[in-house]
This record gives C-alpha cells, sequence and structure tokens, in this order.
C-alpha cells in the first residue's frame, strides 16, 4: 500500500514539474511576424532570410526563410533587445530593431519594404547627367 501511495505521489511530482516547464518554455518566448516587399515595385519578396540577432553582440538567435507572399513568422524567440537582419540580393539589408518582453510577446513589424541596390546608384547617375560638364575646347585653325 505504502509503494502504491509513493507511486501516486511520485507520478503527480512529475506532472507538475512537466506542466512548469511547458509553461517556462511558452511564457518566456514570443513571436516575430511581418512581410518582405520589394520597395518600388511593392512584390512580395519571396525565399528571403530573414534573420534574429541579439542586439547586444549580433549572435543569431533565430533564420527563417519567407513564404511565396513574403510573409515571415519566427517563432520561439526569448525575451529580449533584437535586430530583424533581411538578407536578399540585390537590396540593401535593413535590421529595424524589436523588443520581446512580457508585455509584447507577440511583435508585429508589418511590411518591411527593402529598396533595391541599384535605386541609389541610378538615383546618382541621373543627377550626374544632368549636372554640366566642362566645354570642349575647338580646334584652333
Amino acid at each position: 500500500m505504502k509503494t502504491f501511495a509513493f507511486n501516486r505521489i511520485l507520478l503527480g511530482f512529475t506532472f507538475v514539474l512537466a506542466g512548469l516547464q511547458l509553461s517556462a518554455s511558452t511564457f518566456y518566448n514570443g513571436t516575430i511576424t511581418g512581410t518582405l516587399r520589394d520597395g518600388e515595385t511593392n512584390e512580395p519578396i519571396p525565399s528571403a532570410t530573414v534573420a534574429i540577432l541579439r542586439a547586444d553582440d549580433n549572435a543569431v538567435i533565430r533564420t527563417v526563410a519567407t513564404n511565396a507572399d513574403g510573409s515571415f513568422q519566427v517563432g520561439k524567440v526569448p525575451f529580449g533587445k533584437y535586430k530583424l537582419a533581411t538578407t536578399v540580393l540585390g537590396f540593401e539589408p535593413q535590421q529595424p530593431r524589436i523588443v520581446v518582453n512580457g508585455v509584447q510577446t507577440r511583435i508585429a513589424v508589418g511590411t518591411v519594404r527593402l529598396q533595391p541596390l541599384g535605386a541609389r546608384k541610378a538615383a546618382k547617375t541621373t543627377a550626374a547627367v544632368t549636372a554640366p560638364t566642362c566645354s570642349v575646347a575647338q580646334p584652333q585653325g
């Protein structure tokens, strides 16, 4: 009879510990969602890498790829201060800052518009073309 009671107490204690572990793993984590879009055409950017970096030392916490519609969801992000790093070939990288805490466990960064690399260069080239150039000397004859 004593063994049966001991087993019931041990089983109950195991369930309590498992419940606390499950509660801690869901309570101290957040979720970050958003969408990546082309800043010029407003088209979604699929298969782009989105990384969550710790703000203090840029350590990678989680990485995901965007879906076909440019959306992403990063789960199980521990409480803390982070940077959302986007890595897409042909686009300027962006690193908006995010804070995940007990008040804000679900962070929606909304739409992140990435500017193509050539957009800045094209604007500089156009400005240079319209600027006056040096005059050409006429041959004397």
